[in-house]
Order: structure tokens, then C-alpha cells, then sequence
């Protein structure tokens, strides 16, 4: 009985200094604005990071552009960022591939070589031929024929399936391409008008 009462005063004891707590002393809680603080107008538009990529194997110097993409639709595990990746060599394009982040697997339906991306470029609803997934499974290399069209849209959203997962939707940006044309001038189908 005594532990009770001890109990009961310790609560009473705490209730009372909390009750007690003027007004004056209470900070006032902060704004909406002050909280969520808006976003920055002077944001650094997204860029082509290039790369010059050795390789010592084959005694080659490929060109290598990376751009950052941002998940609308994030895997359950972040611990990289999207990137749309392109590599030339001697003036066209070797490898192009979206790096998912994440590990994916084919939906139903789709074959073993190739895979149908669903996707968004400039707010209209299209597909990306997939035709191979890396063999860590996190990247998808996809058709020049579509890397042409995702290098002349402003805003592109794909879409993979994570492996026992959902589906994760990434965000590229474009930047201009001039840059990446410029380096794989020789590719074909990128010169295509």
C-alpha cells in the first residue's frame, strides 16, 4: 500500500508541474511557412555529368554520361540514386541503360530478352522496349531507337518492378542533349532527324 501512494504522489507531483506552466513561458508553435519552408527558385537544373571511362582491357577510352533521375515511387530500400547512363565509343552509342537502384524483375507476360517499360515522356503515355536487365539486376539497357526519343523530351517517367516488390516510378529531367550528341555524333540513329 505504501508503493501505491507513493505512486500516486510522483503522478500528482508531475501532473501539477506541467499544469503549472504559464503561458508566458510556452514558446508559440511555429508557422506553416517556418515548418515546411518553400523550395528554393534558384534549384540547380539537372546536367549531363560526363565522364571519360577507360578501359584498360580493351585499350579504349569511352565517353560516359550521367544523368540523376529522382523516384516519384521510391524502391523499400533507397541506397543510391536513379541514373540514366550512355556510353559512346568512337562516336556511338555502346551501352544506354536506366540504373533502377534496386533490384527488378520481368512482369508477367514479358520474354526473356526483351521487357516493356511503361512510361511517361512529356505527359504522354508510351513504352520503353527494354531489351536486357544488367547481370546484378538493378539496370535495364533499353533501345537507341527510344534513347533517341527520351534525348529530345523534356520530362521522362519510367516505370520497373521491384524483385518481390512494387513498382518503383523514377524521374528524369532532360537537359539539353547537345552535349551527349555531340560525343556520339556517329551513331545512326541518334543523327536520324
Amino acid at each position: 500500500m505504501p508503493m501505491l501512494r507513493f505512486v500516486a504522489s510522483i503522478v500528482a507531483f508531475t501532473f501539477c508541474a506541467v499544469s503549472s506552466v504559464s503561458a508566458q513561458d510556452a514558446k508559440p508553435a511555429p508557422s506553416t511557412s517556418e515548418q515546411n519552408p518553400a523550395p528554393k527558385a534558384t534549384q540547380e537544373p539537372h546536367a549531363w555529368v560526363y565522364v571519360k571511362d577507360d578501359d584498360a582491357l580493351a585499350g579504349k577510352v569511352h565517353d560516359k554520361f550521367i544523368l540523376d533521375g529522382k523516384y516519384l515511387k521510391p524502391p523499400r530500400t533507397v541506397t543510391s540514386t536513379p541514373s540514366l547512363v550512355i556510353v559512346c565509343d568512337d562516336g556511338k552509342v555502346k551501352q544506354n541503360y536506366f540504373f533502377t537502384g534496386t533490384v527488378i524483375t520481368r512482369k508477367e507476360g514479358s520474354s526473356d530478352l526483351v521487357m516493356s517499360l511503361p512510361a511517361r515522356i512529356d505527359g504522354k503515355k508510351t513504352s520503353i522496349l527494354g531489351n536486357a536487365v544488367s547481370t546484378d539486376g538493378q539496370s535495364v539497357f533499353f533501345t537507341r531507337v527510344d534513347l533517341k526519343t527520351v534525348l529530345r523530351a523534356h520530362l521522362v517517367i519510367v516505370g520497373v518492378d521491384e524483385y518481390l516488390g512494387a513498382e518503383v516510378v523514377i524521374q528524369f529531367d532532360m537537359p539539353d542533349p547537345t552535349e551527349v550528341l555531340s560525343k556520339c555524333a556517329n551513331d545512326r540513329i541518334l543523327k536520324d532527324k
